[in-house]
């Protein structure tokens, strides 16, 4: 009987740990992951879409959020797009190379990389 017992013990402690697991992940997943601010930008008389100037990583590219089918859902990836400038000021630029329905970062709270999965701030 004390094997028995051990052995159910063991379970639901396992079972109570992948629980917790569960429960906990969503919230250890949001604070580990990268928070962007996104911008679809204005179109421009030219022809270009203007951006705030926060969005530039160089003078030649921005990211763009992408949509993947995740393991939980859909997740954010972040794909660095090639633009080519047309004008900038002090807060704005124009480029070209994008779509108007691209979501572009303007913000973020720390070191990004292509491909890496981010999230919008809760709200």
């Amino acid at each position: 009987m004390t094997k028995r017992k051990g052995l159910t013990r063991v379970t639901v402690i396992f079972v109570v740990i992948l629980l917790l697991i569960t429960f906990l992940s969503r919230s250890v997943l949001y604070f580990v992951t990268p928070k962007v601010l996104v911008s679809r930008g204005l179109h421009d008389m030219d022809g270009g879409i203007i951006l705030p100037l926060t969005a530039l990583l160089n003078d030649d590219s921005v990211y763009v959020l992408r949509t993947k089918n995740g393991f939980m859902g859909e997740v954010l990836i972040l794909e660095n797009v090639k633009i080519s400038l047309m004008w900038r000021d002090e807060t704005r630029v124009s480029v070209s190379g994008l779509a108007y329905t691209d979501m572009v970062v303007t913000d973020w709270d720390r070191e990004l990389s292509e491909g890496q999965r981010v999230m919008l701030p809760v709200q």
